[in-house]
């Protein structure tokens, strides 16, 4: 009993480690918690995501159900799907099913290759932004040495010159102004166009490169969230080369940090740390994943083939009731005819009629919406 008592609790502590695991790091949208920063000390972030981008649409593994998924979210796709699937019976299709197969494959191959195409386009530019090259002050040299943006981590102390973009949301250690200003254009997050300034905390107003490589501490900051305008967090920091207050927390607020994708302006340089990397960011939490398109052509579409598909049921409802009748009536009665059973002749006649009259939607007129839209 205290054996099975030990490993129940066990099991509990584990399946709890794995929810928070889940909750901190798996689980879509921003985590609830966020762990303190080691400012300086890289080892020791290493529950942090890097500083790599994607927004593409698909991957490998997710292209094909994915794509198949938006494709029959189109009635003509369903509806020549099933006509085609019909049209391989040979007892009830009257048509031979290869020109229906190659237009619909023509079709599908074509929609494929241009999703293909548009999320190639967003993978190059998701490479390119990575592969920009940053610098990064090395510890505890003070010097700079040159990384890509995707190698940025969280507490690295990132170093960016006048007219570039902030590679990362930074917290504002020093700057090339007098009094560790510096200025921020953010039309691409907000589309405001007017300068913003932003200052570092009074305790480490005028720090230099080596002294800031020598700082050692920590940074807490808020979970990550989307609002552009709030930001919280308290940093502790300790250095041989300057006195700092004894466990003295500097409070940080939204003029002290610098949102990736903004632009340094009227600024020679500043340096500052990391609180957010790649898929944490600002930037990135009020990014949308990449929509499923659905056109207000397609939607017209969709309506005109719903009501040519009633018009066509009830025609082969009424050509199933006539072969129904005609069996019945006229078959049984001739000696010198084969019979069947009327219930199935009407059935019968009703899935052929459904492929004859599938040319009352022509094929053609997806092949060339499709074609148009490359």
């Amino acid at each position: 009993h205290i054996q099975e008592s030990h490993r129940s609790r066990q099991n509990a502590e584990l399946m709890n480690k794995l929810r928070v695991a889940y909750e901190e790091y798996w689980k879509p949208g921003p985590r609830k918690t966020y762990p303190e920063i080691a400012i300086n000390s890289p080892d020791e972030n290493r529950n942090f995501p890097n500083n790599t981008i994607h927004s593409t649409k698909y991957n490998a593994v997710t292209f094909v159900p994915r794509f198949l998924y938006e494709q029959f979210r189109k009635l003509t796709s369903t509806y020549f799907l099933i006509t085609l699937i019909i049209s391989f019976i040979p007892e009830i299709s009257p048509l031979t099913p290869w020109p229906t197969f190659l237009a619909f494959a023509f079709i599908q191959f074509v929609a494929g290759a241009r999703e293909l195409f548009d999320d190639f386009r967003r993978y190059k530019a998701d490479r390119k932004c990575n592969r920009m090259k940053y610098e990064r002050l090395k510890i505890p040299s003070g010097e700079l040495e040159t990384v890509r943006c995707s190698k940025i981590r969280v507490g690295d102390l990132v170093y960016v010159p006048n007219d570039r973009q902030i590679p990362a949301d930074l917290v504002l250690l020093s700057s090339a102004n007098e009094g560790s200003i510096c200025y921020l254009e953010t039309a691409q997050l907000d589309g405001e166009t007017n300068l913003k300034m932003k200052k570092s905390p009074r305790e480490i107003e005028g720090l230099q490169k080596q002294e800031l490589a020598n700082l050692q501490g920590t940074l807490q900051c808020e979970p990550p969230s989307p609002n552009l305008y709030n930001f919280q967090a308290t940093m502790s920091l300790s250095s041989a080369d300057i006195d700092f207050s004894a466990n003295q927390k500097i409070p940080l607020g939204p003029d002290n940090v610098l949102l990736k994708n903004t632009t340094l302006r009227n600024t020679d340089w500043i340096i500052g740390v990391v609180a957010y990397a790649g898929k944490e960011t600002k930037l990135a939490l009020n990014q949308k994943p990449p929509p499923s398109k659905m056109s207000t052509l397609d939607k017209r579409l969709n309506f005109y083939v719903i009501t040519i598909l009633l018009v066509q049921l009830v025609l082969c409802f009424i050509e199933a009731i006539m072969a129904f009748f005609y069996e019945k009536n006229v078959m049984e009665k001739s000696f010198y005819l084969p019979t069947v059973n009327p219930v199935w002749n009407g059935t019968l006649a009703f899935f052929q009629y459904f492929v004859i009259l599938s040319y009352m939607i022509p094929l053609s007129l997806v092949v060339s919406l499709e074609v148009i839209k490359m």
